[in-house]
C-alpha cells in the first residue's frame, strides 16, 4: 500500500515509517503541510495519508483539503494525534497517540 505520513515529530515519523516499510508497504514521509502538498503533487497517488493534526505551517486538516484536490482524493485520511479533542469528522479515522504498530497494522488491515 502507498501511504503518506506527515508528522512534524521527525523521531516518531521516521519510526513510523520504517515500521510501515517492514508491513510491506511503500512509506513517504513528510514533516510540514506544504512538503506534504509537494509530495501528493510529485509522488501521488497515495492509498492512506496518515496525518498530525497540529504542523507547524498548517493542520491535519489542511492536509486532507490538499489530498482531496489531488491525484490521492480517494485516499483513507486519518488523523494520528496526540489531542483528544479531535473533530473526527474531517477524517476518515482518528488514532490518538501513542500510537502502537498493532494500531496501525489494524487500521491497513495487515
Amino acid at each position: 500500500m502507498r501511504i503518506l505520513h506527515v508528522d512534524d515529530h521527525e523521531d516518531f515519523g521516521d519510526l513510523l515509517t520504517l515500521w510501515l516499510g517492514e508491513l510491506g508497504h511503500a512509506c513517504t514521509y513528510a514533516a510540514t503541510v506544504g512538503r506534504a502538498r509537494e509530495l501528493l503533487a510529485t509522488a501521488g497517488p497515495f492509498e492512506v495519508v496518515l496525518t498530525d493534526v497540529t504542523l507547524p505551517d498548517g493542520t491535519g486538516a489542511d492536509v486532507v483539503e490538499a489530498v482531496r484536490a489531488s491525484v490521492s482524493r480517494r485516499a483513507r485520511c486519518v488523523a494520528v494525534t496526540g489531542r483528544a479533542d479531535v473533530d473526527a469528522s474531517r477524517y476518515d479515522h482518528v488514532l490518538v497517540k501513542p500510537v502502537g504498530l498493532d494500531d496501525v497494522a489494524s487500521l491497513l488491515g495487515t
